[in-house]
């Protein structure tokens, strides 16, 4: 009977599907199971969680620490269902429908405020270039500013567009339409002719 010699691979790509595997399991936290301690994290969680929505309504940009924790509203939501059933564990699956639909609607809200901006600074470039004759310093600055707002325009403009396509696959597949939806059929890269 001839002998199959092991590949020197074999191991490598099983390591590498159970790593695999790893990753796509649930994560798991035990809770406490003291009444006490139960409250205590449970008032923890629910002021992160107002934290979070104060976050979120801030104008400004996030630094990366704070865009972290309004990325674990999911989590903290998760575990704060776990310690009002009772549960002895919270396991994270992963954020829900409902948080992938708010966090798409408030990155569109971001995306069509700062195309707003955009397009009223180029509509107060073109009212400085219809004007005619010399224009000061800052005039000049804003002028010349134009060839970077077209490209922020059209990045942005693009942005928007992926995010109104994903939605529109969302709803197509919540629906049971994916083979009537054009976006779901197209591949992703690929332009429309």
């Amino acid at each position: 009977m001839p002998s199959r010699r092991a590949s020197p691979y074999d191991e490598a790509d099983e390591a590498e599907v159970e790593a695999e595997e790893a990753a796509r399991a649930p994560e798991r936290v035990d809770l406490p199971a003291d009444a006490a301690e139960r409250e205590k994290r449970l008032k923890a969680l629910n002021k992160k969680l107002q934290q979070i929505a104060d976050l979120r309504k801030k104008e400004a940009e996030l630094d990366d620490e704070a865009k972290a924790k309004v990325a674990s509203k999911w989590r903290v939501k998760q575990e704060i269902a776990a310690l009002e059933s009772g549960a002895a564990e919270a396991v994270f699956t992963g954020p829900t429908e409902e948080d992938q639909i708010e966090d798409a609607t408030i990155q569109k809200v971001e995306l069509e405020k700062k195309l707003k901006a955009v397009r009223k600074k180029l509509t107060q470039i073109d009212a400085l270039k219809s004007k005619g004759g010399e224009l000061d310093t800052d005039a000049r600055a804003k002028v010349d500013s134009e060839g970077a707002l077209k490209k922020d325009l059209g990045a942005l403009e693009r942005q928007l567009g992926a995010l109104n396509r994903a939605e529109r696959e969302r709803v197509a597949k919540r629906l049971g339409w994916e083979g009537t939806c054009p976006d779901a059929k197209q591949k992703p890269g690929s332009s429309k002719k």
